[in-house]
C-alpha cells in the first residue's frame, strides 16, 4: 500500500510539472527579434553587444551574436508595450538613442539598434559644430549686410534698422545656445536608420543645407530674421517722399509795419522749418511704428501692437495737416487695423 501511495505520488507531481511547465511556456509568448549594426557600415553586423532592458524583470539580458541578432524574450509583456534598453560595447556608444529609449514592442518588426565607435562620434561632434557656427556667422552678416546697404540707401528708417538688428542679434545668440545640440544630433545620424526626420536631417546635410538641417533638428526651430525682414519690407514698402521744401518766399512776403507783425513773420519761420524736420523724421517715425505694429500682430502681441499702430495714427494725422501732404491712405489702413 505504501509503495502504491509514493507511486500515486511521484504521477500527481509528475502530472502538475507538466502542467505548470506548460503554463509557463505559454505567458512567455512575447519574442522581440532584434539586431545591432554598425554605424555608416551599410547595416554591418555588431556582435557581443549586451542588451538589457530598463526596469523589466520578465525579460533576462543578452548578447548579440555574431550576425548581430538578438532575441527579448517576455514573461509578461506583450506587443504594444513600450520599453528601455541599454545597449553597451566596450568603445562603442548607440546612435539611434531614439530607439532606445522608447521601443513598441512587436513581434513582427525587428528592433535595431546602431552603435558606432565613440572616437569617431566625439570627432564627427566637433567637425558638426565648427560648420553649423560658420553657417550661423554667415547667415547674421548676409543679414546685416543688407540691413547696412538698406539704411545706407535710406530704404528703412533708423528705428527699423535698430529692431532688425536686435533681431538678427538674438538669432545668432540663440544658434550658439544649440549648437552643441545640433553637433551631436548630426553626429548620430546614419543611412541605415528608418527615422524620416533623421533623414531629413541627413538629406539636407549632404545637400550643404546647413541652416535647413538645424531648423529640422530644432524643437522649437526660430523664424530666419533676413527671410522675415524681406517680407515685411515687400508688403510695407518705404515710400520715398524726396525733400519737400517749406521755406517761406522772402519776396513774396509782406513788409511788416508793426513789431506785431514782425513777431507773426518770425513765429511763421519757426513753423515752416518744424514742418520740414517733422517731414524728414516723423514720416519715417509713422513708418516705423505702423511696422512694429504689423509685426507684434503677427506674432500675437494685441497689446503691444495695438500701441505702436496708435502712434502711427496720431503721427500720420498730424502730418496730413500740413499742406501739399496727404497721407489719408495710410490713416485709413491704419485705422483698419485698430478696427479688426
Amino acid at each position: 500500500m505504501m509503495i502504491f501511495m509514493n507511486r500515486l505520488f511521484l504521477v500527481i507531481s509528475i502530472v502538475l510539472c507538466f502542467i505548470f511547465g506548460m503554463s509557463g511556456k505559454a505567458t512567455a509568448q512575447m519574442v522581440q527579434n532584434g539586431k545591432v549594426v554598425e554605424g555608416n557600415s551599410k547595416g554591418k553586423p555588431l556582435s557581443f553587444v549586451s542588451i538589457e532592458v530598463d526596469s523589466v524583470h520578465d525579460c533576462q539580458p543578452q548578447m548579440s551574436d555574431a550576425s548581430g541578432k538578438f532575441k527579448l524574450r517576455f514573461a509578461s509583456h506583450k506587443n504594444g508595450d513600450e520599453i528601455w534598453l541599454h545597449a553597451t560595447k566596450k568603445g562603442y556608444e548607440v546612435v539611434n538613442i531614439h530607439v532606445t529609449r522608447g521601443w513598441t514592442l512587436s513581434s513582427k518588426k525587428t528592433l535595431l539598434i546602431i552603435m558606432a565607435p565613440r572616437d569617431s562620434v566625439n570627432a564627427a561632434r566637433k567637425r558638426y559644430y565648427d560648420v553649423a557656427e560658420a553657417a550661423c556667422k554667415a547667415r547674421y552678416d548676409s543679414t546685416m549686410n543688407v540691413l547696412n546697404e538698406h539704411y545706407a540707401n535710406h530704404v528703412i528708417s533708423m528705428p527699423q534698422y535698430q529692431f532688425w538688428k536686435v533681431a538678427a542679434e538674438n538669432e545668432l545668440q540663440q544658434a550658439y545656445q544649440s549648437l552643441e545640440v545640433y553637433a551631436d544630433v548630426f553626429a548620430r545620424l546614419d543611412e541605415y536608420d528608418e527615422d524620416k526626420n533623421n533623414a531629413a536631417i541627413l538629406a539636407r546635410l549632404k545637400a550643404n543645407d546647413i541652416l535647413g538641417a538645424m531648423a529640422l533638428a530644432s524643437d522649437t526651430p526660430c523664424e530666419d530674421v533676413l527671410q522675415a525682414y524681406t517680407e515685411i519690407s515687400l508688403r510695407f514698402p518705404l515710400e520715398s517722399f524726396g525733400e519737400m521744401e517749406l521755406t517761406a518766399d522772402i519776396d513774396s512776403m509782406p513788409v511788416p509795419d508793426t513789431l506785431y507783425e514782425e513777431e507773426i513773420m518770425v513765429l511763421q519761420t519757426y513753423v515752416n522749418l518744424f514742418e520740414k524736420e517733422l517731414l524728414d523724421t516723423g514720416m519715417k517715425y509713422a513708418k516705423s511704428c505702423a511696422y512694429l505694429g504689423v509685426l507684434y500682430r503677427e506674432k500675437g502681441w494685441d497689446e503691444a501692437s495695438r500701441k505702436y499702430l496708435q502712434k502711427s495714427l496720431k503721427m500720420f494725422e498730424m502730418l496730413n495737416l500740413i499742406d501739399g501732404i496727404e497721407v489719408e491712405d495710410k490713416i485709413d489702413k491704419i485705422r483698419g487695423l485698430l478696427n479688426n
